[in-house]
């Protein structure tokens, strides 16, 4: 199966055929109903800041 690394839909339906329960979290309160998490590849300078970004609204939700 090819995956594009940023095509989320793609990525679920394949973690859904290995029998993974496979949810989109856009929220920081969505990760309370995780045991863990997978981000796609890309373009690593868009990459850095968009975790970057994530960490620092995780931070300040958990504050």
């Amino acid at each position: 199966m090819n995956i594009d690394e940023n095509n989320f839909i793609e990525h679920i339906k394949h973690l859904k055929s290995l029998n993974c329960e496979a949810v989109e979290v856009k929220k920081c309160e969505e990760l309370d109903d995780i045991s863990g998490i997978i981000l796609p590849g890309g373009e690593s300078t868009t990459n850095l800041k968009f975790h970057e970004y994530f960490l620092n609204m995780c931070n300040q939700y958990a504050n």
